[in-house]
């Protein structure tokens, strides 16, 4: 088993046309940057006899900090503007291949989710719904052990 601290970021851009049920605007720019903070727990599924491979399972619980801007060109400007915090988990799995005694390449799937984070808006009294935001990340690293 390996216990962590992770902090990582990650950053949405808005696509191509933005709907609600308040309103449309089209031609929007703008984000939506996540920053979390996990503790995690992974555990080997089973150490490799062969040595050159160790699957891996596990997930972790922590915060979410979100913020958020969009602005559309419908002529109302500036929709949404601000920061929330959520509740955060993960689940992931990948597979640990040795490179030297105490180094490994570490290649992984992750499933993030950050509950009930609604974005509010420059209009006073206006706010997206309370989002629950999900996202799956691919990823590469070295596992350095001691």
């Amino acid at each position: 088993m390996r216990l962590e601290i992770e902090v990582a970021h990650t950053r949405f851009k808005f696509g191509d046309d933005y709907a609600s049920t308040s309103f449309t605007g089209l031609n929007e720019t703008g984000s939506l940057r996540v920053t979390t903070v996990m503790g995690n727990a992974w555990f080997n599924l089973w150490d490799s006899k062969t040595g050159w491979v160790t699957p891996y399972a596990g997930g972790g619980v922590g915060v979410g900090f979100v913020k958020g801007d969009l602005t559309v060109s419908n002529g109302s400007g500036r929709q949404f503007d601000g920061n929330k915090t959520g509740a955060a988990f993960q689940a992931g799995a990948g597979l640990r291949f040795p490179v030297m005694g105490n180094l490994d390449i570490d290649l992984g799937w992750r499933f993030h989710h950050v509950i009930d984070v609604p974005i509010p808006s420059v209009i006073t009294g206006f706010h997206t719904d309370a989002a629950n935001l999900s996202w799956h990340t691919f990823q590469g690293g070295l596992t350095l052990k001691f």
